[in-house]
């Protein structure tokens, strides 16, 4: 998709404006590449090119092509007239630039959907055509996507969501407890691999990335967890897109950036764990056996949003209004358990040490309902299981 641009001269000289219609400025519409790393970089580069000369420059990127640019950086014109660029027709562009040349200035304005035409940087360029900066250091507000509202509570979105996280909990507790580790040891070591991961991933131009932030993609109203300085922006569950998974079921993360790139990486566990060098076949094994093959990058940020938020929801949020779970299993391996609350009876299918399936049902009568549908799982076969409360 092409990201479109406008290239203007101001009709008099002085200050930088904070919006790209308070000065008159004429100009030619650029379809292709219109970014400040794009298009930016090209009108930079060709200063530099005339040496200085801009008044030069303005008649060749403007004056010799009226009807505007298929892309500068090409030397391809439009051939016909089509959209222009102007003070108040920026409505089919997302940058303008307009040179400033008796300033010497080129000035930049963000004119795209998620912007207000705001001025957003400029660079001035000396008697040889040098910029300073050398390159447009842009500050502009972020877009809508990259700013979801973030959730500063930890309030389950179902009962259901609630015992997963508790039954993570508890594995992730049962398995670091074996190896003679804290859970805050296994989130940090985990952590730091996924940072890791992260920085030294390709993203678009850029390997590594200056990143500050990560988001998982969905709602816009995201849970933020830190990552060692890396702060991670996810989906609350309930919300969430599943991530794309490989035939193995390991999972391919799609992220984007807060310079809006985006990126199919490859968080596999094994991948994440290798940046951890003594003690990664151990966070690897813990990864394994207490968090699901589907979606475990979700289950950890999780686990660790619930050590920034002790006392909510992660386990002992569960609530004074349900009772213990009711295991039972079957001979041929299926284990089903079931526990009611105020108003609602909750199905847990598959046992808890693997990665169960919780069903909820409300019901006006939920302890009758259960007993009753304890009655036809003990006629189907199933007995009550011996090492949990029935």
């Amino acid at each position: 998709m092409a990201t479109p641009g406008g290239i203007g001269v101001y009709l008099t000289s002085g200050p930088s404006p904070a919006r790209v219609n308070e000065r008159p400025w004429r100009g030619v519409y650029h379809h292709w590449g219109g970014q400040p790393d794009d298009l930016g970089a090209e009108l930079i580069k060709r200063a530099r090119l005339f040496k200085g000369n801009l008044g030069g420059l303005v008649r060749q990127v403007i004056d010799s092509a009226p009807r505007g640019w298929s892309s500068l950086a090409q030397q391809t014109q439009l051939d016909d007239d089509g959209s222009t660029a102007g003070p108040d027709d920026t409505g089919n562009i997302a940058y303008a630039y307009v040179f400033d040349v008796g300033a010497r200035r080129l000035d930049c304005f963000a004119t795209h959907a998620d912007a207000n035409g705001e001025f957003i940087g400029a660079v001035t360029f000396d008697a040889q055509g040098a910029a300073t900066p050398p390159q447009f250091e842009v500050v502009e507000p972020p877009s809508p996507l990259l700013a979801p509202q973030v959730l500063p509570s930890w309030t389950p979105s179902t009962p259901e969501n609630a015992a997963f996280r508790a039954s993570v909990r508890a594995r992730v507790e049962r398995d670091c407890a074996a190896a003679g580790l804290t859970v805050r040891a296994f989130v940090d070591a985990v952590a730091l691999g996924l940072s890791e991961t992260l920085f030294h991933a390709a993203w678009g131009k850029r390997a590594p990335a200056p990143l500050t932030r990560v988001i998982v993609p969905g709602d816009r109203v995201a849970w933020s967890v830190l990552i060692g300085s890396l702060e991670v922006l996810y989906p609350p569950a309930g919300s969430r897109r599943s991530l794309r998974t490989k035939l193995s079921g390991e999972e391919l993360g799609v992220f984007l950036t807060p310079e809006n790139d985006s990126a199919e990486l490859d968080v596999r566990r094994s991948v994440v764990t290798a940046h951890l060098g003594e003690g990664a076949k151990t966070a690897y094994d813990i990864l394994i056996s207490a968090l699901p093959a589907s979606d475990w990058l979700y289950a950890f940020l999780d686990l660790a949003r619930g050590l920034m938020v002790p006392e909510l929801e992660q386990g002992a949020a569960a609530g004074s209004t349900e009772l213990p779970w009711r295991v039972f299993t079957h001979a041929d391996g299926r284990v089903w358990a079931i526990r009611s609350a105020k108003g609602r009876y909750i199905l847990r299918l598959g046992a808890r040490d693997d990665d169960p399936v919780f069903r909820e049902r409300p019901s006006a009568q939920p302890e009758r309902e259960v007993d009753q549908l304890i009655k036809e799982q003990l006629r189907d076969g199933f007995v009550p299981a011996p090492d949990e409360p029935v």
